[in-house]
């Protein structure tokens, strides 16, 4: 965390006046300060490390998943059913229900 020059400049004035009013604090705080490590930021070379592996990672999945669906669009087809697997043929109609029965008024029934 990166403090401004007016956020540093107000900490050692505490400081100092900590130092001033209780040395023993101060020191006890300054012996616990160096404990601590330096917040420093992550290096390039650990984040780039795991990156790789993660970018190849991610590349192999989706080429599994593409042959995946490949698979399962190619097994499916999308086309009409082979009578020979068990499923009837489409059939078609000569006589088509959007046309009205000749000499029948739309909305009246049969003719008989």
């Amino acid at each position: 965390m990166s403090l401004s020059r007016s956020e540093r400049e107000r900490l050692r004035a505490i400081e100092e006046q900590l130092r001033m009013e209780d040395p023993e604090f101060a020191e006890e705080l300054e012996r616990c300060a160096e404990r601590i490590p330096e917040d420093r930021p992550p290096d390039a070379d650990t984040s780039a490390s795991l990156s790789v592996p993660l970018m190849l990672w991610a590349a192999m999945a989706a080429v599994v998943m593409a042959l995946i669906l490949a698979l399962a669009m190619s097994t499916t087809g999308g086309t009409p059913a082979d009578p020979a697997d068990g499923a009837p043929p489409p059939t078609t109609s000569s006589t088509s229900t959007d046309q009205p029965t000749p000499g029948v008024a739309a909305g009246q029934g049969s003719a008989t």
